[in-house]
Order: structure tokens, then C-alpha cells, then sequence
């Protein structure tokens, strides 16, 4: 009679029993859903709106229309047939109306208020950003949370003219616009300057303006590109390309991180990993010193505080009073937002086996499509900027509880001696588990650590010192350096351009975090095939799509 070998008990085939890790793995990934919305807020939160120089001698600015018939008249136009959104025509002095006849168009003026075609508000019209030598401060906010940032669209806007039009029920390009507001030489009209109007006229054509009076627009008319996109059929193409490119530059993006991975020693993986990660990602420049932290103060101190700060930044950013303010806790926010990933990550690969890990991986990027789509969901409904991080950042006030809603990482208690601790984690977690009151979970701890490879050997500094006297490693972090920055500029840009498409740009928004799904389930065949042909693959579809995008007309709004 030949007895049964009893099956060797190991930490992972413990943790193999799922049990309550479905609910560990969920309030891990709320703070990655929650992040993912918050990284891109900027998309909204500085999105070029559609204004026009606001014409006082014409109308009345609170009840204007966007493009009134007398617009051309008040306000210079661009080349593209868009008014100028900072300037304006002088009124020739004793005219009346808002005809041609009423403006000098050889007085061409600085815009002092705005026309706008929504109700929208955020930073632009805030804090007076809206003419040309002020624009780059849109940018510049969003280039601290993505390289991508600054390569994103510019719509057109233009100065509002009340003396021709009705602000807030204007048009964006009314024929008598050529008239009131000077144009750039490519044919858009300025942002933020006008035309005088010539006293004593009326109306709002050539004659009604005085060219050489340029004035600084005080209001703007904005400009909608949205249209029917199921009526436009090359519209329809474009949008189809976008969201099959964003499939490839997502499972891309994945792929990377997991070769990354697995392209390094595992002494010098995290430090390296974290190097190469920074140089792609202007946000991740802290992940050298959330690393420091993880080891130090463990997983879920520092996922607790990160996610806790940011919460808190976040709502304080709601009541900026000024750019600058706005600018600073913006970047602060950044540089945590990666934090708190790297700490959701690290725990959640310690607390499930080895044999989840790629599951849970995947699992843990669908979190971030859902998180676009909420902020997605949130930009449409709520106009007003503020409230619209109220909205977002308020549900995180959970965080501060999950000190102790989450499990410690077991393996960093082993690290640091805390075998007690340790042993109490990996009881609640295994507390379904049939055999779980006869186990020796501490020997089982215990002999896992023995046989478990060490990391982080080296401090990160050191480690770069080692990368680079060994031309193996200095070939392969240069590699892989490459490829974070390219993937991450396209990832960033790519996204953003989602709001410069013909259509809702909110719904654009969405259908582009929906299409990030089907990218973070191809990181699945990655192991069938293996991660070289699938990176390769992925790089290859995003850019033959793009290509095409490229040369796909986008008919009247380009």
C-alpha cells in the first residue's frame, strides 16, 4: 500500500485560493480608477473654449449671440474664415448701428471682454487667459502631467463684438466679421484684440469700424466643432481610425512595462524600472522616492498618505485663486498621482501568488478606462471647473480610511522581521481556506522568504552607477528609455487629441477609454507570442492607423 505524497503547502498555493483577494484587488484598484481620472483633468480643466471679442456698442454682452450677422463688420477675421479672438474695430465716432460704416477697420484694438458660445467655465476665461501670448499657459499646466500636453489642439475662438451682435446668442463667424476684428496671417481672426467702432455710425460694416483703432476684447464668442458624426461619414472614419489606434499604443504601453520587467537583473529590476519610467513620464519622477518609501515605510502607509494628499491637493485646487496657485498644486498632483499607482501595484502583486500576477495585472489597468470614462461623464455634465474637481477628487475621502480598510504586504512585514504581523495578513486572507485553523503559517512564511529572490540591493543611485559601467545594461536602459518616451508622448497625445475631434468631444473622450479594453486584454497574448511581437505589433497597427488619420480630411473644421 503506497501512501499519497502530501501536497507541499506554499504561500502561493495558499493565496492560488482566492478568497477575499477579489475584494482586496477591488479596493485597489478604486485608488487607480480614481487616479486615472485625475491625471487627465487638465484635458478639461484647460481646454481651448469658443469666444469671440464681445462689440458693447452693439450688444449687450451678458444676453449676446455667439455669431451675429453684424460680427464681420466689428471684428477682424483669420484667413480660415474664424474671427480674431482678441481684437476688434474702433466705432467711427458719431455713427450709430452696427453696420459696416459704423467701424474703422483701419483702427484695429485690444478685445476688453469676450462673447462665449457655452456656458462653460474653467481656467481660460477664469484667469484671463484668453488671447494668443497667453495660451501657452494652457499648455503648461497640462505639460506636467504628460510630454503629450503640449503638442494638443487649439481651437478657435474670437472677440466678441456688442455693438454688432448679441454675445450670448452669436455665431461664430457672422459675414460682417472681416470688418471688426483683424486677422492672423493664416487667415483666423485674433483672440483678443478688435476694432473701434467709428462714432456716429451704424451697423456693422467696413465703414462702421476704424482699423487703426485695435482694442484688447473684454469678451469672446466661442466656436463648436461639434457635429453629427453618423451624418459625416469621413468623420465617421476618422473616429474609427483614432479608437483602433488607441487600441495599439494601449496594449503597447502595457507591453512595455511587462519587458521592462523582465529586461533587468532582479537586484537592479525596480530601480532601473523607475529610471527609465521617469524619463517617459515627467509625473513619475518621483517613483525613485515612492520606491524608497515603499521599502521603508511599507505598502500600505504610503499608499494611505499619497492617495490621502492627493485627495486633498485636488480639493484645494477647486478653490485656486489665481494661475499660479492653480499651476503649483497642479504639479504637486502630478507628482503624487504616480505615487499612488506605484503603491496600489506593488501591494497588490505581493498579496496575490505568482500565478495571478499577470491576471491581476491586467485587471488592475481596466480600472484605468473606467476612470477616463468617469471623468469623461463628469466633464459633460459639469460646466463650471470648480465643481467639476469637486466632484471628482470628493468620493477619495475614502482613502483616508484605508489605513485600515487594506492588508500590509506580507512579504515586506517577512522583510522587516514582523512575522507575527505577517502571519495575521495572510490569515485573514486565507480565512476561507479549508485547511486554514490546521496550517503552520508561519513556518509556510517562513520557508517562502527563504527560497524567494532579494531585491533592491543596491540603492537607485548606485544602481545607475552599475548601469552604466556595464554597456549591457547601459545598451538596455537607453533601449528601453526610448521606448518610454515614445509610447508615453503618443499615449498622452493621443488622448488629449480625443477632444479635437469632429463629434461630442466628451463622448470622443469616452469611446477612447473604452477602446483602451481591448489593448489591456491583448497584454494577454503577449504570452502566447511573446512580448516582442506584441509590442512590434501593437507599435506597428497605432502607426499605420495614425497614417491614415492623418491624410483622412476632417472636411469643414479643419
Amino acid at each position: 500500500m503506497t501512501v499519497a505524497k502530501k501536497p507541499l503547502v506554499t504561500l502561493d498555493t495558499l493565496l492560488d485560493d482566492r478568497g477575499c483577494q477579489v475584494w482586496n484587488i477591488f479596493i485597489l484598484g478604486l485608488p487607480i480608477l480614481l487616479v486615472s481620472a485625475f491625471s487627465l483633468t487638465y484635458i478639461f480643466t484647460t481646454a481651448e473654449l469658443k469666444y469671440r471679442c464681445a462689440i458693447p456698442e452693439c450688444e449687450d454682452v451678458e444676453n449676446s449671440t455667439y455669431l451675429p450677422s453684424w460680427l464681420k463688420h466689428a471684428v477682424p477675421y483669420n484667413e480660415d474664415g474664424t474671427p480674431k479672438t482678441c481684437y476688434r474695430y474702433g466705432v467711427v465716432k458719431g455713427t450709430s448701428g452696427c453696420d459696416a460704416a459704423a467701424f474703422n477697420q483701419s483702427d484695429v484694438r485690444r478685445c476688453t471682454s469676450w462673447v462665449y458660445k457655452t456656458n462653460e467655465v474653467n481656467i481660460l476665461n477664469e484667469f484671463n487667459l484668453q488671447c494668443d501670448e497667453q495660451k501657452w499657459k494652457l499648455a503648461f499646466v497640462g505639460s506636467f502631467d504628460g510630454l503629450g500636453a503640449l503638442m494638443g489642439p487649439v481651437q478657435s475662438t474670437m472677440c466678441a463684438i456688442p455693438e454688432c451682435e448679441d454675445v450670448e446668442n452669436s455665431t461664430y463667424l457672422p459675414s460682417w466679421l472681416k470688418h471688426a476684428v483683424p486677422y492672423n496671417e493664416d487667415g483666423t481672426p485674433k483672440t483678443c484684440y478688435r476694432y473701434g467702432v467709428v462714432k456716429g455710425t451704424s451697423g456693422c460694416d467696413a465703414a462702421a469700424f476704424n482699423q487703426s483703432d485695435v482694442r484688447r476684447c473684454t469678451s469672446w464668442v466661442y466656436k463648436t466643432n461639434e457635429v453629427n458624426i453618423l451624418n459625416e461619414p469621413q468623420e465617421f472614419i476618422r473616429l474609427f481610425l483614432y479608437l483602433f489606434g488607441t487600441i495599439g499604443i494601449t496594449s503597447a504601453y502595457t507591453v512595455l512595462y511587462i519587458t521592462t520587467c523582465e529586461m533587468f537583473p532582479t537586484p537592479l529590476r525596480s530601480s532601473l524600472l523607475a529610471f527609465v519610467s521617469m524619463l517617459g513620464r515627467i509625473g513619475q519622477v518621483i517613483a525613485p522616492q515612492v520606491s524608497l518609501l515603499l521599502k521603508e515605510f511599507g505598502r500600505r502607509i504610503t499608499l494611505s498618505i499619497f492617495s490621502s494628499a492627493v485627495i486633498v491637493l485636488g480639493l484645494l485646487r477647486s478653490f485656486a485663486t489665481s494661475y499660479e496657485v492653480f499651476t503649483i498644486l497642479d504639479f504637486c498632483n502630478a507628482f503624487l498621482d504616480s505615487g499612488i499607482y506605484s503603491s496600489a501595484f506593488v501591494l497588490a502583486m505581493e498579496i496575490v501568488s505568482c500565478n495571478q500576477r499577470v491576471s491581476t495585472n491586467v485587471i488592475l489597468n481596466l480600472f484605468y478606462p473606467v476612470g477616463d470614462v468617469l471623468l469623461g461623464v463628469v466633464a459633460m455634465y459639469v460646466t463650471d471647473w470648480r465643481w467639476f474637481l469637486r466632484i471628482l477628487y470628493g468620493p477619495g475621502v475614502i482613502f483616508f480610511l484605508y489605513y485600515w480598510i487594506i492588508p500590509e504586504s506580507m512579504r515586506w512585514l517577512m522583510t522587516k522581521n514582523r512575522d507575527s504581523e505577517a502571519v495575521e495578513v495572510v490569515r485573514k486572507i486565507v480565512k476561507n481556506h479549508p485547511n486554514a485553523d490546521s496550517l503552520d503559517l508561519k513556518h509556510i512564511l517562513t520557508s517562502t522568504e527563504s527560497i524567494s529572490p532579494k531585491e533592491d540591493k543596491f540603492g537607485y543611485f548606485k544602481t545607475l552607477g552599475l548601469a552604466l559601467r556595464s554597456w549591457r545594461l547601459l545598451v538596455r536602459v537607453v533601449h528601453s528609455s526610448c521606448c518610454w518616451i515614445g509610447v508615453v508622448f503618443l499615449w498622452y497625445g493621443i488622448l488629449q487629441q480625443s477632444v479635437g475631434l469632429s463629434g461630442n468631444k466628451h463622448l470622443n473622450f469616452i469611446y477612447s477609454a473604452l477602446s483602451q479594453v481591448p489593448g489591456y486584454l491583448m497584454t494577454i497574448l503577449a504570452l502566447k507570442v511573446g512580448h516582442k511581437i506584441t509590442f512590434m505589433g501593437s507599435i506597428s497597427l497605432c502607426s499605420a492607423v495614425y497614417f491614415m488619420f492623418y491624410f483622412t480630411s476632417n472636411g469643414k473644421n479643419e
